[in-house]
């Protein structure tokens, strides 16, 4: 085994892009695309005679009559006010910003309160860290809603 004689069989396969159809296949596609490129090139520029030729005779494009008769502006100066943006939402977004200027200032406050530990009233002992009385006796804990005086479990 090994060696350099080993099968030889690319040149069989389909996919082989050194195969005379692949190459023919390329060559026929680039040809086609030089093609197109030279027509859209050529219509191109066609375009551009005419556009200037319009310029220079003083006519105006089509597209540019057909935009007028639409909006209804022919010989007409636009008014300064037309182009000006009208935010029908300033008063909520006004509110919106304080609203949440507000926010801000009052979550810093908290922060304040709970900066490096602060006061600790926010935190509460997981039930496993009590001791056997204040498990019981837990004031913050109202999942107890018994209010009959029955009798206290000890462990």
């Amino acid at each position: 085994m090994g060696g350099h004689g080993g099968l030889n069989i690319l040149p069989q396969k389909s996919w082989n892009v050194y195969g005379r159809k692949q190459r023919e296949r390329v060559r026929r596609d680039e040809e086609q695309l030089e093609r197109e490129q030279r027509e859209e090139a050529a219509r191109k520029e066609e375009e551009e005679k005419e556009k200037r030729l319009r310029a220079l005779r003083g006519e105006k494009e089509e597209e540019e009559e057909e935009e007028e008769k639409e909006s209804g502006r022919e010989g007409r100066v636009e008014s300064v006010h037309e182009n000006k943006h009208v935010n029908f939402f300033e008063e909520h977004e006004k509110a919106l910003v304080s609203l949440e200027r507000k926010q801000k200032a009052k979550k810093s406050e908290e922060d304040e309160g709970n900066r490096l530990g602060g006061s600790g009233t926010h935190l509460r002992q997981p039930w496993y860290a009590k001791s056997d009385a204040s498990f019981y006796d837990d004031e913050d804990d109202d999942d107890d809603d018994d209010d009959d005086d029955s009798e206290e479990l000890s462990l």
